[in-house]
């Protein structure tokens, strides 16, 4: 008997409060390399630097170690591995803070202990969600998956909200040391919350490897699965094209200072009001349609084409925000545009946790993260080599546009595979 709903609402909870720790940790770290390490403006050069090497260690060890995880994942208890990693994840961070406390000279240790967080996070991560299907029933994947993008986007909200004012409450010097002492509190709380839940793993009969396999045989395992599952195989590549699309959402700073500059001078609004005004209509509109997955649950039938529909519609907004002058037009637009993409990144999860069998969800969702998280960062260095060079409505007309076409031939592939009945 699967546990009832309430159960996901409290490990929701618990979960929520340790992203917003992590959230807060992240934005911290930003705060103290800018205002107390490299404060001066002859230290930008090292400034990018340790911005840059702190962005890919929280990403590259996550996605590099995503298909090992997989595989423990998929041979241990979930809900321990849940626990023992909030536990590593604390006491990691507990140390953090001891080396930053006594901090002369040296930012390696940091750098390491970054690393070894982003690695721990990713077995922590993997196991949560591939737990989706054993706590919940399948009418109720859709309010799971809609109120975790709720959770994703008010911390991606509150994080730099509350990490400056702590910063600021603290004072520069103890700001960092308080909020990773708060982060640290998150992880043990949660882990000890975990301990009461009843979070199932799969029986052992029903994992196909003898544990006595190696590795890279389970991880092939999941490639194999992949290989045989047409319908996945094309929302992988959607979603690989979807994430490339959208990691463009670094050029909105660019589309307000120019893009829309005469319009938003003869309104009489300064860049920062204009900014925030475009940033929290988008962010506004991931969290409705966080919401309404909640509440409503997602489509019963003909996901797949929910799916390409979503995705779609991310397409013409980008195109949308790429045309507009009018600032008045390009909030709506990028609201519209995240309301989209946390539809389909909802809907998108319902199928894989729905298709893929629970003893193999560790392995297949771990590639599934490599191929995503790779997408980000390369878009990023792509597109902005392009903006570079060029505006950034030539930027984003033809990647909306690319958007589209490309949902519209993997539909059609998928139509005349006779695999859209999900």
């Amino acid at each position: 008997m699967k546990p009832k709903f309430s159960t996901f609402i409290l490990l929701w909870l618990t979960q929520g409060l340790s992203s917003l720790g992590s959230a807060l940790t992240n934005y911290a770290f930003i705060l103290w390399f800018t205002l107390v390490i490299f404060p001066d403006v002859g230290e930008r050069s090292q400034l990018t630097f340790t911005l840059t090497m702190i962005t890919l260690l929280m990403v590259l060890p996550y996605v590099c170690i995503s298909p090992i995880a997989g595989v423990w994942v998929d041979r241990l208890d979930r809900k321990k591995i849940m626990i023992v990693a909030d536990v590593i994840l604390a006491i990691l961070t507990l140390v953090m803070i001891g080396y930053i406390h006594f901090y002369s000279s040296g930012l390696a240790p940091i750098f390491l202990l970054l690393a070894l967080i982003s690695l721990v996070g990713a077995f922590h991560s993997l196991a949560f969600d591939s737990s989706y299907i054993l706590i919940v029933s399948e009418d109720h994947l859709g309010r799971a998956n809609g109120m975790m993008q709720t959770m994703h986007t008010l911390t991606g909200v509150l994080g730099p909200i509350l990490a400056a004012t702590l910063f600021i409450y603290y004072g520069r010097e103890n700001g960092l040391e308080m909020i990773l002492l708060i982060d640290a509190m998150t992880f043990l709380i949660s882990a000890f919350c975990i301990v009461f839940f009843k979070i199932p793993s799969p029986l052992m009969k029903e994992i196909v490897q003898e544990v006595k396999s190696t590795y890279w045989i389970e991880i092939k395992e999941g490639f194999f699965y992949l290989k045989q599952q047409k319908q996945l195989l094309g929302l992988l590549l959607l979603g690989f094209i979807l994430t490339f699309v959208v990691s463009s959402d670094f050029l909105l700073p660019l589309v307000v200072k120019d893009q829309l500059l005469q319009n938003r001078t003869s309104l009489g609004w300064s860049y920062e009001f204009s900014y925030s005004f475009v940033e929290s209509m988008g962010l506004l509109g991931g969290a409705i349609a966080g919401v309404v997955m909640g509440i409503w649950g997602g489509p019963k039938k003909y996901l797949i084409s929910s799916i390409l529909v979503t995705c779609c519609f991310v397409g013409f907004f980008v195109v949308g925000l790429g045309a507009t002058s009018l600032i008045w037009l390009a909030g709506p637009f990028f609201s519209i545009r995240l309301f989209s993409e946390v539809l389909f990144r909802s809907i998108d999860s319902i199928v894989w946790q729905k298709t893929v069998p629970p003893a193999m969800q560790g392995r297949v969702f771990g590639l599934k993260r490599l191929f995503a998280y790779i997408a980000a960062p390369l878009g990023t260095v792509i597109l902005g080599w392009f903006a570079s060079h060029t505006s950034t409505s030539q930027v984003l007309i033809p990647l909306g546009l690319v958007l589209v076409l490309i949902t519209g031939i993997i539909g059609l592939g998928l139509y005349f595979l006779r695999v859209i009945k999900v």
